[in-house]
């Protein structure tokens, strides 16, 4: 059975064509991470803005310019997660191909949950990896808040 991971930032988005959050392969360790939960949001006051966010892969190194939040088994009886995480990107990565689309009222919160089988993979190569972009922002600050679950 699939052991289950969580990771959550909440802050400036680094740049729009580096991810605002996301997991990758540090080494080809012979797992491939599938996502199949994201949340976004925004913590900031109540304003009619919007961000328009994609989910996409990545390759070539590592993201970087950010920070490096925790990864948290959704049992704690698992062991540490094979795949790292990154958030806040401003450079390295090489963006691929574009998985999602969808953009977000600052008022309101955008939820995806796969349908079974269907979860968005991260190939089993050394600096593979994907997550949420957040491309455009239109209004005043955002602030976006975002969760990424996957398993292994």
């Amino acid at each position: 059975m699939a052991r289950s991971y969580g990771i959550q930032y909440t802050g400036a988005v680094g740049h729009a064509d580096h991810p605002f959050l996301c997991i990758y392969m540090a080494t080809a360790a012979g797992v491939r991470p599938k996502i199949y939960e994201l949340l976004f949001s925004s913590s900031a006051a109540p304003a009619d803005n919007v961000s328009r966010c994609i989910v996409q892969r990545h390759t070539t190194a590592a993201p970087t310019g950010g920070s490096a939040p925790v990864i948290s088994p959704i049992d704690f009886a698992d062991p540490a997660a094979l795949a790292s995480a990154y958030a806040g990107s401003t450079a390295t990565d090489t963006p691929s191909v574009v998985l999602m689309m969808f953009s977000v009222n600052l008022r309101a919160t955008f939820r995806w949950v796969a349908a079974p089988s269907k979860e968005f993979v991260v190939p089993n190569t050394q600096w593979a990896g994907a997550g949420i972009l957040v491309k455009a922002q239109t209004g005043g600050a955002y602030n976006p808040d975002a969760s990424l679950f996957f398993e292994e």
